[in-house]
């Protein structure tokens, strides 16, 4: 009987060909496994370095909209505080233009010491500023740090753009 299609003349080498497909099959596919695991812890790695980060971006965001606030409050005390010195440096030069002792006298008593409260005031509320925005300095620094990593860590423009956005 001659040999059909199915049926090859030495069966032992079409059964070691099989093997060595499926052997071959099996590597290439352990290799790919391989490769996705590695990515995968990769993926892992990144994930869990970008929520550090994002938690430290939103750390620093509310400390930074806490210094803006206080900038805030401390810019209405130097607006208000340099109005009263303006209101009593008037009183003082109308005092002073009447040209008598007993009104400069009048003014030293009634508003002597105010003026110099409210002088002391502003140079305290200036301080309070340039504090505040020495920490809005160092919270901007360590937000453009939180940038440059989350660019590491993905390694894309795009991501540096949202990141920038977010500060």
């Amino acid at each position: 009987m001659p040999p059909s299609r199915t049926q090859s003349p030495n069966p032992t080498m079409d059964i070691l060909s099989s093997v060595r497909r499926i052997d071959t099959s099996l590597k290439t596919q352990n290799h790919s496994r391989y490769a996705v695991q590695h990515e995968l812890a990769n993926l892992r790695e990144a994930t869990t370095r970008m929520q550090q980060l994002l938690y430290k971006s939103v750390k620093y965001m509310m400390e930074r909209n806490t210094f803006a606030s206080n900038l805030e409050e401390v810019k209405i005390d130097i607006d208000d505080t340099t109005a009263k010195i303006r209101e009593l440096q008037e009183k003082e030069k109308a005092a002073k233009n009447e040209g008598t002792p007993e009104a400069m006298s009048e003014f030293n008593t009634k508003y002597g010491e105010t003026l110099e409260e409210h002088i002391a005031s502003l140079k305290k509320f200036r301080r309070q500023r340039r504090v505040v925005l020495k920490e809005l300095k160092k919270l901007d620094a360590k937000a453009e740090k939180v940038v440059e990593s989350c660019q590491k860590v993905l390694g894309d423009e795009e991501a540096t753009r949202t990141a920038r956005h977010i500060f």
